[in-house]
């Protein structure tokens, strides 16, 4: 289903259709999904979807958002207890989905990102 999902996003980012966003970087202050806010699907800065969102009725309620940056190889992620850090761009995908959850009790130390 997410395979699925990131290819019509793809698609539309071709052809130039559907509800997308390229605002890598931009907007930051806004507190809006695809500029301040994201999702741990895809890791950040993914070179493979050149789109920072991507919703579309083909793949019903789901919405992709990137954590994407002009930072060069990693974006900056404002973490639960208020601290900033820096999330390289080359992420381990299981300690990224990790970091995305809040219940699953996983311990993720710092040198995983």
């Amino acid at each position: 289903m997410v395979s699925t999902g990131l290819q019509v996003c793809n698609t539309a980012w071709s052809n130039q259709s559907g509800k997308l966003n390229t605002g890598r970087g931009n907007f930051w202050f806004h507190g809006t999904l695809a500029q301040t806010m994201f999702n741990t699907v895809l890791p950040p800065n993914a070179k493979l979807y050149p789109w920072a969102f991507c919703a579309s009725a083909a793949i019903g309620d789901a919405e992709f958002v990137t954590a994407n940056s002009n930072h060069p190889g990693g974006v900056n992620i404002l973490m639960a207890d208020g601290s900033v850090r820096f999330a390289k761009d080359s992420i381990n995908q299981a300690a990224w989905w990790a970091l995305g959850t809040r219940a699953n009790g996983e311990v993720i130390s710092s040198d995983s990102y």
